[in-house]
């Protein structure tokens, strides 16, 4: 009985984070769509027909595609994300794929003002 109530409690558990990670990423997504109109995500694809399908949906990034790894960097708009989203995969949405860096951009002030 111990067994199955631990084992249970750790199931409960992995699984209340893999809805806030999910969760934290779509905030950080809808974010970006509000900012900046678009959001770059990553994620893996499970096979090389859903890798072409989901490849008609977003724009995939200028770096190679691994076909055994599949794992691809994409740009997708509000309607593309949307769309991106059916197909039930799990992305990350990271502020380094979707920010300038600061020191980026406190250079181009400084050389504007030159």
């Amino acid at each position: 009985m111990k067994r199955i109530t631990l084992t249970l409690l750790i199931t409960l558990l992995f699984s209340s984070y893999s809805f806030a990670q999910k969760d934290k990423a779509l905030e950080l997504a809808n974010k970006y769509l509000r900012e900046k109109g678009e959001v770059i995500i990553r994620f893996k694809a499970t096979s090389k027909e859903q890798f072409h399908k989901i490849n008609e949906v977003v724009s995939v990034g200028h770096n190679r595609v691994d076909e055994n790894e599949l794992e691809v960097e994409a740009y997708a708009n509000r309607d593309q994300f949307q769309r991106f989203l059916s197909f039930g995969l799990e992305y990350r949405v990271t502020a380094e794929d979707n920010e300038i860096p600061q020191e980026f951009t406190q250079n181009s002030t400084q050389a504007v003002n030159a």
